[in-house]
């Protein structure tokens, strides 16, 4: 993904990164009310190809801290890192499932650990490099790390150019359990219209497979 003080979406707007976005976006909307009123974008993609998905990671954008993830003193809550680096891995884990048209299966939580270095505030952006360590049959091990990103960033639509990264905010470590259990066979019948109807229109994964 190259330095990790540069990125630009038009150098990566590929199927994967279209890929990674959707699922982002269909699972941050179902899990809106743990995160109100924040913006998620993906900024890049690498996915590992073969059997195994590790090394795959991805870098998105938290467009701006919102009142709703902030504690009394204005600095953004711990659980709301706790439940935000559960998402973004989970969306990666399944955005190289999908990619790799194998099967979407449950996974849980069994361990999250996160260091709080530095305190970000509401009104802040950060970038979240998300990545895939290691994974087995039963087990991912992922981790999430939280920049600060400075007020002069570039951003403007699709271009989002972020420079000069500062200072590292939150360390996550994650691990999940991945369950023999196919996510389509827990969905009920009217969001499982609608995961085939928005994953059926990018054309990665046909939605008779899903």
């Amino acid at each position: 993904l190259g330095s990790p003080n540069r990125y630009q979406t038009a150098m990566a707007d590929n199927g994967a990164r279209k890929l990674t976005q959707s699922v982002f976006d269909l699972m941050f909307g179902l899990y809106a009310h743990h995160v109100p009123g924040c913006k998620f974008t993906v900024l890049d993609v690498k996915m590992q190809g073969g059997n195994s998905f590790a090394g795959s990671r991805c870098r998105v954008l938290l467009h701006k801290i919102t009142k709703g993830i902030v504690n009394a003193s204005g600095f953004m809550f711990g659980g709301s890192v706790s439940a935000i680096t559960d998402l973004v891995t989970s969306c990666l884990v399944m955005a190289c499932q999908m990619q790799a048209r194998k099967p979407l299966t449950l996974h849980v939580s069994i361990a999250l650990n996160v260091e709080f270095l530095s305190a970000a505030k509401l009104g802040d952006a950060l970038l979240i490099d998300v990545g895939i360590d290691k994974i087995g049959k039963h087990l991912a091990f992922t981790s999430a790390d939280y920049y600060s990103v400075p007020e002069d960033a570039k951003l403007d639509g699709n271009d989002v150019l972020v420079t000069d990264l500062k200072r590292l905010r939150y360390r996550s470590r994650h691990s999940k359990k991945l369950l023999d259990l196919k996510l389509q066979d827990t969905l009920p019948p009217d969001l499982k219209t609608y995961w085939n109807q928005k994953f059926g229109s990018i054309g990665s994964l046909p939605a008779s497979k899903l």
